[in-house]
């Protein structure tokens, strides 16, 4: 049960004591929710023109124009509640728009000739522009005497007011090309060509260059395999190319200027505006490239009833696009994007399909396999890059022979049983009051006889030994159900959410295993004691948080019926479907935080691909079940 209340004896909000003593910084979360209107409306409009041209027999030229404009607005007013200084004391009036615009234009010219339908070609050239803007207008105001809904204006508010407004831009222009060729449907050659110029870049850096090509051939069309009546289709293929990234925000090579807060001079001193650097730009930053090799067989035997695709591939990124973290020299300015890294993906990738399409009873299921071997292979010969800042400092350390974002911690050995077991073990921690029994025990890997900074050594990865999957449908005769699974094995997280609920000096709930904290000799190897002050920084970034982050989870489940012929010709319906349909249902998995699941975007608190093991408190993915009926007339 909380500890505190939600409300008082007479009806009141509560919230944590206001008192530094007992650190009470959170807040009653449903005063919150209760005491805000948050609005939000989106309108969107976009649609695609296309012109086709056959200017000689085979070929054409054709022209495809899109918009894509989306406009969203918010109103946002949280109310005046509670007694206390530091609830919301201050109400206030929050006007959001933006529009983002985007357009995008195609052209394509293509000749395809066969001869003597033996060789086959086909060469392609075109362009393609695209072009965004953004533009935000943002005003606030505070001081409302009256908090009604007819009151909430800009106007009616008496205190401060702020008004901002931004414009982001940002264009790309490519051309490619592409030539294929077979010979008699057997042999198969293709090679394309791109090049890009973004706006992103500067422009010394603003184009790129990126080739591929491919080769196939399918053996069961030769006549040595026309025997072989079991294999129906056997194709080898193998593929190199290049792409690029420039997923970096639209102005990275430009150093912005914001305003910061007002600095005191004079006398009397007056507060004066001032202006600081947002965040660091660099000229010098240019495409991130992806060069990628496969080599993959595809096998259907039995007419099609089984098929199945094994395929390797070797995936290398250069000057992989990264925030590296500045010296605290380098004050509060966001770090710039630097070409920081290359980094090797090797793997493995296996899928099998079985399906009977004839007959009352019918299936079709697929298994996918494939394991990914990720490993820092350059960093231009620059530092290692520190990632995942928490309250103890960084928690991975992304260098050479490593993957990306991996764990370097201290390593937890047990806990401290007695007094003579502290004695025993090396000094580990400068606090003047010392370790004591209860107290977690850290390897001195250097064997220097204490314990430091130098104790710290890679001890897992954020990436799994191998994914899985299995999808599958049934039906027999009008009935169906179709499911779909899907795991990971082997990977590691950084239980962030953990550190913070186990925190027992402040006044927050915590999770279930503090109910097994050490409380004398023997009483457990893994929860430490629960001390006023943690001499021993038991809280340090180490093993204890580090978690078996496998899972394997139902992510959909449907149950259908679809009427029967009789029964649609009398309510003169063309097809019926009624379903029970179920996302998120089971989760097996050992991870004691909320969600395994949790490579998000949303999750990283703009770390990047350095922090992507740590669960900062992704909120978890939702159990939803929902019935439907699809009919057409």
């Amino acid at each position: 049960p909380s500890a505190i209340p939600l409300y008082d004896s007479v009806g009141n909000y509560t919230d944590l004591p206001d008192n530094q003593t007992f650190y009470g910084d959170a807040y009653n979360p449903v005063a919150f929710a209760e005491n805000t209107d948050d609005v939000e409306k989106m309108n969107r409009l976009f649609g695609n023109l296309y012109a086709e041209y056959t200017i000689l027999d085979n070929l054409i030229f054709s022209s495809t124009g899109g918009i894509d404009l989306r406009m969203n607005n918010q109103r946002k007013f949280n109310m005046t509640y509670g007694d206390f200084d530091r609830i919301n004391q201050t109400n206030r009036l929050l006007i959001k728009s933006e529009t983002n615009t985007e357009f995008t234009w195609n052209n394509v010219l293509k000749y395809s000739k066969s001869f003597n339908e033996t060789h086959n070609i086909s060469v392609l050239a075109g362009t393609e522009i695209i072009t965004s803007r953004l533009e935000k207008h943002e005003a606030s105001r505070q001081g409302f005497q009256r908090q009604t809904p007819h009151y909430r204006y800009l106007e009616a508010g008496t205190g401060i007011q702020t008004n901002t407004e931004s414009v982001a831009e940002w264009a790309l222009l490519s051309y490619f090309s592409r030539f294929t060729y077979n010979f008699k449907e057997r042999y198969f050659l293709e090679g394309n060509l791109r090049r890009d110029a973004s706006s992103r870049f500067g422009s010394e850096h603003r184009f790129g260059i990126f080739p591929s090509a491919s080769t196939g051939w399918i053996i069961s069309r030769e006549n040595f395999m026309k025997n072989i009546k079991f294999i129906y289709n056997m194709k080898i293929r193998a593929s190199w190319g290049q792409l690029g990234n420039q997923e970096i925000g639209d102005y990275p090579f430009v150093t912005p200027i914001t305003q910061g807060i007002g600095y005191p001079f004079g006398t009397p001193s007056t507060a004066n505006k001032s202006f600081t650097v947002q965040e660091i730009g660099n000229r010098d930053v240019k495409w991130e490239s992806t060069t990628q090799t496969n080599l993959g067989v595809d096998i259907s035997l039995f007419e099609g009833r089984i098929s199945t695709t094994i395929e390797y591939f070797v995936k290398k990124t250069s000057d992989i696009l990264l925030k590296v973290p500045l010296p605290y020299l380098g004050g509060s300015a966001e770090p710039p994007y630097i070409n920081a890294a290359d980094v090797e993906n090797k793997g493995f990738e296996f899928i099998l399909i079985c399906k009977k399409v004839e007959g009352d009873f019918n299936y079709n299921f697929s298994v996918n396999f494939s394991t990914i071997d990720n490993v820092v292979t350059s960093l231009g010969g620059g530092e290692p890059i520190w990632g995942g800042n928490g309250n103890s400092g960084y928690l991975t350390k992304t260098e050479v022979g490593y993957p990306i974002g991996s764990f370097f911690l201290y390593e937890m050995d047990g806990l401290f049983q007695n007094e003579q077991e502290v004695l025993d073990h090396p000094v580990q921690t400068s606090n003047p009051l010392g370790s004591a029994p209860g107290d977690i025990r850290f390897k001195d890997l250097n064997n220097d006889g204490l314990i430091d900074e130098e104790d710290r050594r890679h001890v897992g990865s954020p990436f799994p030994d191998f994914t899985y999957g299995l999808n599958a449908l049934f039906s027999y005769k009008n009935v169906d159900i179709s499911f779909f699974f899907q795991g990971i094995e082997g990977n590691d997280i950084y239980y962030y959410m953990g550190r913070i609920s186990n925190d027992v000096v402040r006044p927050f709930n915590s999770t279930t295993e503090i109910l097994d904290r050490w409380s004398g000799e023997g009483t457990s190897t893994t929860m430490p004691r629960v001390a006023r002050i943690d001499a021993n920084n038991n809280l340090r970034n180490s093993t204890r948080f580090l978690r078996d982050g496998s899972y394997l989870r139902l992510k959909n489940l449907t149950i259908g019926y679809n009427m029967q012929a009789k029964v649609l010709n009398k309510l003169r319906m063309q097809t019926c479907r009624i379903y029970l349909s179920g996302q998120n249902l089971l989760t097996f998995s050992d991870y004691p935080g909320l969600d395994p699941e949790m490579g998000t975007s949303d999750n990283d608190l703009d770390a990047g691909d350095t922090a992507i093991g740590i669960d900062w408190g992704t909120y978890p993915q939702a159990r939803t079940i929902s019935v439907g009926v699809n009919f057409s007339f």
